[in-house]
């Protein structure tokens, strides 16, 4: 990539490598997942956007026929309060990208901001606890990254997206999975 870099700006390659190590210190670069893994990804996102806008509009129609008001509703269903604050933090995200790169647009995208910290919690510990060390392991990004997403757009960071690459191509190239794969083709060509 550097050479090409280098021919392209007519730069040397000494000064394309710097100016390469400074892009890629200062950029967040993120991978968007295809194939089967990009099908898992979508619905570990799908699940982590649809689950709380589900239950949250579900608690939101208990509360008004119980009357249940205050911290009750907080205490009693503490992750349906992380989803109305994901909901809200989404909404708010909306806003401030409509507002754009003014003093309105801070406002709301800091409420946004604020208002994701209790579903990046759980992401947090989630990912850290169950779903990373799956994901390394048979190479599935199984993980939640919707308040990544928000923040900084989709995808996946490139050093998480190397991790379960590596396993992904590791059961991929195994010989369990070859077999499988030729006796998937046998039966496949019989059947035609």
């Amino acid at each position: 990539m550097i050479p090409n870099i280098a021919e392209d700006f007519g730069i040397t390659q000494q000064v394309a490598l710097e100016k390469s190590m400074d892009f890629f210190s200062n950029t967040q670069v993120t991978v968007q997942p295809t194939g089967i893994q990009g099908k898992f990804y979508k619905i570990m996102q799908g699940a982590q956007n649809f689950i709380p806008m589900g239950y949250t509009s579900e608690a939101v129609s208990i509360m008004k026929t119980t009357g249940m008001t205050g911290f009750q509703i907080i205490t009693k269903a503490p992750l349906t309060f992380v989803g109305a604050t994901y909901i809200g933090a989404m909404f708010f995200g909306y806003c401030g990208s409509i507002a754009g790169n003014n003093p309105v647009g801070l406002v709301l995208n800091s409420t946004s901001f604020v208002l994701s910290r209790p579903m990046r919690g759980v992401e947090i510990t989630l990912n850290g606890l169950i779903l990373r060390p799956i994901s390394n392991t048979i190479g599935l990004p199984l993980v939640l990254n919707g308040t990544q997403e928000m923040l900084a757009g989709k995808g996946l960071s490139v050093q998480e997206y190397t991790k379960i690459g590596i396993a992904f191509e590791r059961i991929s190239n195994s010989n369990v999975v070859q077999k499988a794969k030729k006796i998937y083709r046998v039966i496949r060509d019989k059947n035609e």
